[in-house]
């Protein structure tokens, strides 16, 4: 990258929000966890186990 740059040959974007490692096994399953929390669940102020634990009205 150095060379590439020195060329003026690199592109870079600075972005908001969460970034994981996904080369690692433990930021491979930060990655999903994040994933199935805020896209599947669709709320990403909850963990997992708070919605299980809130009730239900009848």
């Amino acid at each position: 990258m150095l060379e590439q740059a020195q060329r003026g040959c690199v592109l870079a974007y600075e972005f908001e929000g969460e970034r994981f490692d996904c080369g690692s096994v433990e930021g491979y399953i930060e990655a999903t966890n994040y994933a199935y929390q805020h896209v599947y669940l669709g709320n990403p102020t909850k963990s997992a186990e708070q919605k299980q634990e809130t009730p239900v009205p009848a």
